[in-house]
């Protein structure tokens, strides 16, 4: 029975066990029990404020033995409830931050920007002060409005990454914030501040860079402005250098008042340049004006967002954070100083503003004394330039010069034309002297030394002739009161022009003067010139012209004959070439050619040709059909081609007559018979 009974009962201690598991798992928390106050701990155990546990079950006691079992049996052990331990909840654990890298980074571009702030350039500085030259003051003005364009970019661009740069780190605090509430209420705060501070500094930047825009329009207009007034004081000052008053003591009545017209109109174009300048200034010094009202209000603007940038500095300087704090302080200090700076800018202006209004209304003055001063002249220049006024000049002028120097101007220049007809005449002479040097006894015929000397007399002839006739020109200008020195300078320039741009027509006449002066050919010549042959009809200084057999007319520049063949000059050669059959006889051959010679050498039509008698040469080739011989002889210039003719023809005779055969190309053909 003891042993139905435990095997019955022995599975209720697991089933307990089971059951509490069940109804609290390992690990769960519990809620803590409500407990009394308790009195102060005492022992160093008791002040500890975490809750006391049970002992962790495990056999560590032994079970209670059930009254009424039998001894010597297993007994039966009732079960023993188990103590769940009850624990507090554990503290929130700390939230990730995905962007610390980046808001590190972000902070530290930041702050890099932070501290490269541009220099402060300021209008405030003089522009010479006590310096009454104008022109020096707007080039300082100049210099001063280059120098704040540049620092004007300088700030444009610093705010511009400021705003950039604070949007996207006041986000990443934002964020941050966000994350750290509930968790850290201390350090949410602080980011919340950072972030709201850096929101107040954006925008801030954001005005900066809108009131910089309108700066940069203020500058660029007062800039143009003062180039445009320093552009006409420069003018006027030239305007200024050049008035010269010319004396009139030695001038004539007509010099004198065309000299007075020449200043008068001098002096219109003087005071309407002025006007101009008058005009102009009154327009750029109103547009300084007006870029100075433009600069006022932007620099009042300035004042104001360096006021909230001191504002918004002095908020943060205030943070419980010690390095945030560190960053703000020396922004509110510099914004400080920079309020102070820039109120004192603004006064300036206005004392500027009121400058500029006192040089508007000195402007007006300049302009309407011009318009009074332009009219004036205007009226005086037209009076003077009156058609009485020119006809009572040209009378007085002329009878002054009849009294004075014209009659010594009149005989001078009947002096120097009479001188040049007698250069021209002397001219003259010594041609026909030069040709006259050279002519022969036949008046029908012009020799080559008649026509070489008469083309050298011409050429010659008109160089004198362009001499004489400049010289006398030159006089007569000196006479009439024309300064010639700049007219010779003139000419020699257009000389030094002609011989650069006419080279081939400086070498054509340089060549042909030396053809003329050498006698290399003459009129009548038959010359080969660059592979042309012919007769020479005409050579100048200029060109050769020659004429072929066929009638063909060549005109060759001096300046391309390079090389001269002159078959006329002196005497000729005339030079026949026969063929005779190789069974002629050679000696008798010599002896028909030598006498033959001798018969028309002797005869009165050709004796005056030929300068010697046709005589045998010789043989000159031993050709395929015939032996070739050659006979010639000495001419005058120009009848060798008439005697080469005649003495073809004669020999042909001659050898007819004496039996020698003259050959011509044929074929002979020999058979030969077998046996």
């Amino acid at each position: 029975m003891e042993v139905i009974l435990k095997e019955k009962f022995s599975f209720l201690p697991l089933f307990l066990t089971l059951s509490l598991l069940w109804a609290h798992p390992v690990g769960a928390q519990e809620p803590a029990p409500r407990t009394a106050p308790q009195a102060a701990p005492t022992t160093a155990n008791q002040a500890s404020d975490a809750p006391k546990t049970a002992p962790s079950p495990g056999p560590t006691t032994a079970p209670a033995t059930v009254p009424g079992t039998v001894p010597g049996t297993v007994p039966r052990t009732a079960p023993v409830p188990q103590r769940i331990p009850v624990t507090a909840p554990p503290p929130r654990p700390k939230p990730a931050d995905p962007d610390q890298a980046q808001r590190a980074k972000a902070e530290k571009e930041w702050l890099d920007a932070l501290k490269s702030r541009p220099q402060l350039v300021s209008l405030q500085q003089n522009e010479g002060e006590g310096e009454d030259d104008v022109a020096q003051k707007l080039k300082n003005r100049l210099v001063l409005l280059g120098k704040k364009i540049f620092s004007n970019r300088e700030w444009f661009d610093y705010w511009s990454k400021q705003k950039a740069l604070a949007t996207a780190l006041s986000k990443l605090y934002e964020a941050h914030e966000k994350r750290m509430e509930g968790y850290d209420s201390r350090a949410s705060q602080e980011m919340k501040n950072r972030a709201q501070g850096l929101a107040n500094w954006s925008n801030l930047a954001n005005e900066k860079v809108k009131n910089q825009d309108v700066y940069l329009q203020a500058i660029r207009t007062e800039n143009d402005a003062v180039e445009e007034r320093l552009e006409a004081v420069l003018e006027t000052n030239v305007s200024e250098r050049t008035v010269a008053a010319k004396s009139t003591f030695d001038l004539s009545p007509f010099q004198a008042r065309r000299q007075n017209l020449a200043e008068l109109k001098v002096r219109i174009a003087q005071q309407t340049d002025k006007l101009r300048v008058a005009e102009v200034e009154l327009k750029v010094t109103q547009s300084q004006l007006e870029a100075e009202d433009i600069l006022h209000k932007a620099l009042e603007k300035d004042v104001e967002l360096a006021k909230m940038e001191r504002s918004i500095a002095t908020a943060q300087a205030g943070s419980t954070d010690r390095s945030w704090r560190g960053i703000w302080s020396p922004i509110r200090d510099g914004a400080a100083a920079k309020v102070g700076k820039l109120e004192a800018e603004v006064s300036f202006g206005q004392d500027r503003k009121r400058s500029l209004k006192v040089e508007v209304e000195l402007a007006r003055s300049q302009v309407s004394y011009r318009n009074e001063k332009s009219k004036d002249l205007q009226k005086r220049y037209d009076e003077s330039n009156s058609f009485q006024g020119w006809g009572e000049a040209a009378w007085a002028t002329i009878y002054a010069w009849v009294l004075g120097p014209g009659w010594r101007v009149v005989f001078a220049l009947i002096f120097i034309w009479l001188g040049v007809k007698a250069a021209k005449r002397v001219i003259r002479s010594l041609e026909r002297t030069l040709v006259k040097a050279v002519e022969d006894e036949d008046p029908d015929n012009q020799s080559a030394e008649e026509q070489r000397a008469e083309t050298i007399a011409g050429v010659f002839g008109g160089i004198l002739r362009i001499i004489v006739s400049a010289v006398a020109l030159l006089l007569a200008l000196e006479q009439l009161g024309v300064n010639t020195g700049p007219i010779l300078g003139s000419v020699a320039i257009l000389g030094l022009a002609i011989s650069f741009g006419s080279q081939n027509l400086v070498r054509d006449v340089v060549t042909g003067f030396f053809i003329l002066i050498e006698n290399q050919f003459a009129v009548g010549d038959v010359v080969e010139i660059g592979g042309k042959t012919g007769g020479v009809e005409k050579i100048n200084l200029r060109s050769t012209w020659i004429r072929e057999a066929s009638g063909t007319i060549h005109i060759i520049p001096n300046g391309s004959v390079n090389a001269v063949s002159n078959l006329t000059r002196d005497w000729a050669r005339a030079i026949c070439h026969i063929g005779v059959g190789y069974g002629d006889d050679l000696s008798k051959v010599e002896e028909v050619v030598n006498k033959m010679g001798e018969k028309i050498f002797a005869e009165e039509e050709w004796k005056d040709i030929f300068l010697e008698a046709p005589f045998f040469v010789g043989v000159t080739e031993l050709a395929d059909s015939c032996v070739t011989v050659r006979c010639m002889a000495k001419t005058q210039p120009g009848e060798q081609w008439g005697a080469t003719r005649e003495l073809n023809r004669r020999l042909k005779i001659a050898f007819d007559e004496a039996g020698i055969e003259i050959p011509f190309p044929q074929q002979v053909i020999w058979t030969q018979q077998a046996g």
